[in-house]
């Protein structure tokens, strides 16, 4: 295996060493300090952590801006020229903020639709 690159081992051992204190997950923590901790864990960056955080905690603050079919759904249903980066989609989304998970998952539903096409 390169090295770098995690095995499934590794990434059980990572998370149990954070789900030894489950409290984080449940309680108040803010989903950028659930991502730092989260991102901790070799192999996982913040991608999986935001889409993590979004299916398994349910959190619909959390979303996953560097996700392509985000990016090219937003990119789609604005008739922008360029695909939106991270950054750029997290400030043309703030005013949804608390609820653009859901956003993401709309996205993502635009986003297959037009593959299917």
């Amino acid at each position: 295996m390169r090295r770098g690159i995690p095995n499934g081992a590794d990434l059980a051992r990572g998370l149990l060493r954070l789900y030894s204190d489950i409290s984080w997950a449940v309680s108040g923590v803010l989903s950028w300090q659930a991502i730092a901790q989260l991102t901790q864990i070799k192999g996982i960056g913040v991608w999986t952590a935001e889409v993590y955080l979004l299916f398994c905690l349910e959190r619909l603050s959390s979303f996953p801006a560097s996700d392509l079919a985000v990016q090219i759904g937003y990119q789609r249903l604005k008739k922008l020229e360029r695909r939106p980066n991270r950054k750029e989609l997290i400030a043309s989304t703030d005013r949804l903020d608390p609820y653009r998970g859901a956003v993401a998952h709309l996205l993502w539903h635009y986003y297959r639709h037009l593959a299917q096409q």
